[in-house]
């Protein structure tokens, strides 16, 4: 197994077709393959104790994207500091619990959270399957809870908890990201039971339409005496 470029005497990391990025590039180009700086592999990643090489920002490539996503930095999993980035299932799997790595929301998971992906080589997808799901609206699982905990566990809107044990609906300001099943990221407002988001999708998500049926409700509910209840 190649631990890294097979390009002679360059151990960087593998980009494609067995080579790192930088051989990658000369060889895509048709350019003869020459050795490298190696400037960047002295200059490491400025996160603590972390051994890779040096890839923007002064960090190896898994910080610089946790910097770039604006994510806190975490040190990166075990199998991640393997010289090639085509590591084995195993090498993704905890030894001591058993537990999969989760490529999005970086975190060590049961394995019934992960679903199927026939492009992997163990069949089994890198994301869990509730970061799969989320990914139209660009949050992790791990997001979703933590704004989930912000509003105590309930809707939004009507402050309970949603009926049938369904998962809280991402909602999303439609004006910015139009398709309704798909955000940025950026553009997410809460999180709403089913009822709640059916009712703002059906008022064509206008505050003014919302204003207006509170009015309507306000000025066209009966006050009705409590019922007798005869013995």
């Amino acid at each position: 197994m190649v631990d890294g470029c097979k390009f002679e005497g360059c151990r960087r990391q593998i980009s494609a077709y067995g080579y790192c990025s930088g051989h990658r590039q000369q060889f895509a180009a048709g350019k003869d393959l020459t050795p490298l700086t190696d400037r960047k592999r002295r200059l490491g990643c400025a996160f603590p104790d972390c051994s890779r090489e040096h890839y923007a920002k002064k960090f190896c490539q898994y910080h610089a994207r946790q910097l770039r996503d604006g994510k806190s930095m975490t040190p990166a999993p075990r199998w991640r500091a393997a010289a090639s980035w085509k590591t084995s299932a195993e090498k993704r799997t905890d030894a001591e619990t058993g537990k999969r790595w989760c490529t999005a929301c970086m975190r060590y998971l049961p394995p019934p959270s992960f679903g199927v992906n026939n492009g992997t080589s163990d069949k089994i997808d890198h994301r869990c399957m509730k970061c799969a799901g989320l990914a139209r609206f660009n949050i992790t699982s791990l997001e979703y809870e933590k704004l989930l905990e912000s509003q105590g566990g309930v809707c939004k809107i009507c402050r309970l908890t949603n009926a049938g044990g369904r998962s809280l609906a991402v909602d999303h300001d439609h004006e910015c990201c139009p398709q309704q099943m798909k955000s940025c990221g950026n553009c997410i407002r809460g999180l709403l039971c089913h009822s709640c988001n059916t009712a703002i999708g059906h008022l064509r998500d206008s505050a003014e339409l919302c204003s207006r049926a509170a009015e309507y409700l306000r000025g066209n509910t009966l006050d009705r005496e409590a019922p007798t209840i005869r013995g």
